[in-house]
């Protein structure tokens, strides 16, 4: 679930998806907190703070450098993985962002929007914060890197809350029956 393909450092060219999957996963543990810039895949200043400081709490060489199976991303999986709140609202951020790709369907995103929310939100209050704060950070990329409109941002939240609210609501049997309202057509039935 948290692989890396390559060395993220100041100075070498990283994986984009690398580093957004870090800083998903430094956001869910409470180590990122991006409302300058959100939450982009690019490797910048704040980023490297946040390394910092996480390597620097967890007694760890304080260079800001992230080796595949290295000691920092061993530590930050140890952390997901002991974690509940933190680790499965990334898991399921992460699984649904993952199945998105995959799917490669027009206008699919806001349904998977939905599921991430409502699983996160499923698992308790700390899972529907988490949801909360990674869906707002990236409503804010979308809008201020992106430059999507406001209407597009609007129509994400919206789904994103949806899902969390009909999660606390506890009146479906899944995310994906609670989500069906946005299910857009041709996509394929494994989602």
């Amino acid at each position: 679930m948290f692989e890396l393909k390559r060395p993220i450092t100041r100075n070498s060219k990283t994986d984009l998806e690398d580093t957004a999957r870090v800083k998903l996963a430094l956001t869910s543990l409470g180590h990122y907190d991006d409302t300058e810039t959100g939450l982009s895949p690019y490797a910048d200043n704040q980023f490297f703070h946040s390394v910092k400081a996480f390597q620097k709490e967890n007694n760890l060489k304080v260079d800001g450098i992230i080796n595949p199976e290295g000691e920092t991303h061993t530590k930050i999986k140890e952390k997901l993985a002991t974690d509940e709140k933190s680790g499965n609202a990334f898991g399921d951020f992460w699984k649904n962002y993952m199945d998105m790709r995959e799917a490669d369907t027009i206008d699919a995103d806001k349904y998977f929007h939905c599921k991430a929310n409502y699983e996160a939100s499923e698992r308790g209050f700390d899972g529907e914060q988490a949801a909360e704060k990674l869906s707002d950070q990236r409503a804010w990329y979308k809008k201020n890197m992106r430059n999507n409109s406001n209407l597009d941002i609007f129509r994400d939240q919206g789904s994103n809350i949806y899902g969390r609210e009909a999660a606390k609501a506890k009146k479906f049997n899944s995310a994906r029956e609670a989500c069906e309202i946005f299910r857009p057509k041709g996509l394929n039935e494994k989602y």
